[in-house]
């Protein structure tokens, strides 16, 4: 269990599905502003133990797993669009 900013604290396992529902729901890869880092300090929990959680399942870290939906985002676009040069 990690100790929240506001004083909750919150399981690894469930900074993990809501770093989950982010990605795929909220798509916030999308932003080039918003990293791993920023969002583990909004979940609160050591980047770290999420990365560590991520690389578990996933074979990958999360920084590593953001960049792939962003480079997925670019080729599905370039491909349904027939785009040479596409950057999200």
């Amino acid at each position: 269990m990690m100790n929240t900013n506001n004083g909750q604290v919150m399981e690894i396992d469930v900074a993990y599905e809501i770093f989950g529902r982010m990605m795929t729901e909220d798509k916030l890869y999308l932003s080039r502003r918003i990293t791993f880092r920023r969002i583990c300090r909004w979940l609160g929990v050591p980047r770290r133990n999420l990365d560590l959680r991520i690389r578990q399942e996933l074979g990958m870290g999360g920084q590593e797993l953001m960049r792939r939906y962003r480079g997925d985002d670019e080729r599905s676009l370039r491909e349904k669009y027939a785009i040479k040069c596409f950057k999200l």
